[in-house]
């Protein structure tokens, strides 16, 4: 059975909007089956058309979040997820002192443990009902929403700063998410993403074998799209770059067991068998073809 789509006759660009459109002749078919257009003026690159929202939620399920290795691993995943936003919140802290803080796609509460131990007051919004339940029980039903951030109930300008990490890329209406994180962050606030990046050294060595390339990832950022969208919703934006993740070679094994890769799997899998636990569990903080931008929301 084909997967649901929605209806298009578009090519309307997600970060330019509709002043920029991309020509069909741009779209191609990827080999893991769907279909990309990308846009001429800033790069980014989107699924067209894209899943059906139905379709989308039923994929975050508690299968979804064992490919981290939470059900074998969890303690070292738990670990290697808190050094990343470490170093993420204290980005985030050369612009703005922690306060209330809420994370967009908070997934179980990582970031959320992350930003309480550093002196946040720590918020978060998640659409797996699976996930959003886990969060709830270490920080409270009313810290964590489940549902999307367009409908969260949050007041206007509450936060001091907003996060989303690998989240992005995972949104039908990446402007209305901005828009929103743009509502709920006080004037000075601070917004700050990871997501995959368009251009980066992963991109061009694998072409359309790129690893990143996955049915859930709508669209695709160069950092000139990530700019050019924030921009338009009313950000400026501080810093755009390369970005690091602290993981270990189990965890990356457990991703590409769920995500097969004709070459990189056999090679994890490989070296899985033969490496002793020490190695297999020491973390490394390791560039994987993401990008890190923050922005911070004029007055």
């Amino acid at each position: 059975m084909r997967p649901a789509v929605v209806a298009e006759t578009t090519f309307v660009c997600p970060a330019c909007g509709p002043d920029a459109a991309a020509a069909p002749g741009r779209a191609r078919i990827l080999p893991i089956g769907f279909r990309l257009v990308a846009c001429p003026g800033c790069g980014i690159q989107w699924q067209w058309p894209r899943p059906a929202d139905a379709q989308l939620s039923a994929l975050y399920t508690q299968e979804y979040y064992d490919a981290w290795g939470l059900r074998d691993a969890a303690e070292a995943v738990r670990v290697a997820k808190l050094a990343t936003f470490d170093r993420l919140l204290a980005r985030v802290e050369r612009y703005v002192r922690p306060g209330a803080l809420l994370d967009v796609g908070c997934a179980t509460g990582f970031l959320l443990e992350a930003a309480d131990r550093r002196g946040w007051e720590p918020h978060g919004v998640e659409l797996s009902p699976y996930a959003s339940r886990v969060a709830q029980r270490r920080f409270g039903a009313s810290q964590v929403a489940c549902g999307r951030l367009e409908d969260a109930t949050f007041p206007d300008g509450f936060f001091a700063a907003v996060t989303m990490t690998d989240l992005i890329e995972h949104v039908p209406d990446p402007v209305g998410t901005a828009r929103g994180a743009h509502r709920l962050l006080r004037p000075g606030g601070v917004l700050c993403l990871s997501t995959p990046k368009v251009g980066c050294l992963s991109y061009h060595l694998m072409g359309s074998h790129w690893t990143q390339y996955k049915s859930e990832h709508l669209q695709y950022f160069s950092p000139a799209a990530a700019t050019r969208l924030l921009t338009r919703v009313g950000f400026g934006v501080v810093e755009c770059g390369a970005w690091t993740k602290t993981v270990t070679l189990d965890y990356v094994r457990a991703q590409f067991v769920r995500y097969r890769h004709w070459l990189v799997s056999p090679l994890v899998e490989g070296l899985s068998r033969v490496l002793p636990s020490v190695l297999r569990t020491r973390q490394l903080s390791l560039p994987l073809g993401d990008m890190l931008v923050v922005a911070v929301r004029h007055g």
